[in-house]
């Protein structure tokens, strides 16, 4: 099924537009902070707003056609990009219909595993602590500690946690001990993005990848988990989808400069023999258990 944009443009600058008589979008082509919304509009839209950016009713606003470039040129909309677009003017209402209406969807990669933080105990904080890292302080942020402590855990408790806050997942464990490899070597992260099966070149691949990362954005920010990282990320950080479209969690035993470390520790002494009490019914004294 096509979808169909209604777009209605005022001569004071306002744009409206509905899908299905349902509000999508409403712009002010004079609001300074309608305006910084335009780096992180989804791309269809800002396609959109590009057909009709020559409508006589927006001429005297600069600053939106400026923005509007701006964005354009930074997501790297390009012109015909959006398949089979149609744009009909109906007196003061252009009707959008772009019929390529294909979703893409929000777990991108084959596996984005995720728990509910009821489940374990006593990472209340650390998940606190990563939700206000990534959020206000805009950090890549590495989950470090020793092996067996919980990181990848405390990852998929974030993911499930704060599931709602974000628009697209991708989830890659370090397996190979290449991580170009175990980007390239997940079928449904291709698929996904509409990189071509037939395509050999591992190196092209993996710059498609990113490059099509780094051009989703809707609004919500989106996920990155690079899980049980080794010694090489580093080399990779400055190719990385960033914020604020994208936001990057690590888990790793090891240091790893470029990320902002959160400590993983021990569990608290209560919260120890919870865990205790937990998965061990055969002692019944709490004497014996401290």
């Amino acid at each position: 099924m096509p979808q169909k944009f209604n777009i209605k443009v005022a001569h004071c600058g306002k744009i409206s537009i509905t899908e299905d008589e349902k509000p999508v979008l409403r712009l002010d082509a004079q609001n300074p902070d309608d305006l910084k919304k335009l780096p992180h509009m989804e791309n269809l839209f800002l396609e959109i707003l590009r057909q009709i950016s020559s409508d006589s009713r927006l001429k005297g606003f600069s600053e939106f056609t400026k923005g509007l470039n701006l964005a354009l040129q930074q997501k790297n909309v390009v012109g015909g990009n959006i398949s089979h677009v149609k744009t009909v003017k109906i007196g003061d209402t252009y009707e959008i219909i772009v019929h390529d209406s294909s979703k893409t969807p929000r777990e991108l990669t084959s596996m984005v595993p995720r728990i509910n933080p009821d489940e374990i105990i006593g990472r209340k904080k650390e998940l606190e602590d990563l939700h206000r890292l990534l959020f206000e302080n805009k950090k890549a942020v590495l989950v470090n500690g020793m092996g067996g402590i919980g990181k990848t855990v405390v990852a998929q408790a974030y993911v499930f946690q704060f599931y709602d806050e974000y628009e697209h997942f991708v989830w890659i464990t370090w397996t190979s001990g290449d991580f170009m490899q175990d980007i390239i070597n997940d079928a449904t992260l291709l698929r996904n993005l509409g990189i071509s099966e037939k395509e050999t070149n591992s190196e092209f691949i993996y710059r498609e990848v990113l490059r099509k990362l780094r051009n989703l954005g809707n609004g919500k920010p989106n996920l990155l988990i690079i899980d049980n990282a080794e010694f090489g990320l580093e080399k990779h950080l400055q190719e990385f989808p960033s914020q604020p479209d994208w936001h990057l969690l690590v888990t790793s035993r090891r240091k790893i400069a470029g990320l902002h470390p959160r400590e993983l520790d021990f569990l608290n002494e209560e919260d120890a023999l919870s865990l205790f009490r937990k998965y061990c019914s055969i002692i019944a004294d709490e004497d014996q258990i401290r």
